[in-house]
């Protein structure tokens, strides 16, 4: 059974993006911009809001060329920030502070 082999497909390996960015944060950008565009009934505000996306929308395409990943990692750091402290080598002691 060692000749056997297995197909892999790209399609699970492949990371889940839209427009090239972070597809959380970019369907959020295009929700908000379209809502705030629709309601705000003005042409001023309009273009306040296409030059807010074109703005944040290169700020996340920026972000997911350096890790599309981001996010996630960041997020996870605040949650576990109180119970692994930063350390200057491996074998140094952690204090943990208990939350009261």
């Amino acid at each position: 059974m060692s000749g056997v082999k297995h197909p892999v497909y790209q399609s699970v390996l492949r990371k889940q993006s839209f427009l090239g960015c972070d597809r959380e944060l970019c369907m959020l950008l295009v929700f908000v911009t379209i809502v705030g565009s629709i309601f705000s009934f003005s042409l001023i505000a309009t273009l306040v809001f296409l030059i807010v996306f074109v703005i944040l929308y290169l700020c996340l395409l920026k972000m997911a060329k350096d890790d599309l990943y981001l996010r996630k990692v960041y997020l996870k750091n605040i949650r576990y920030k109180p119970y692994y402290l930063a350390q200057k080598s491996y074998y140094s002691r952690q204090i943990v502070k208990k939350n009261k």
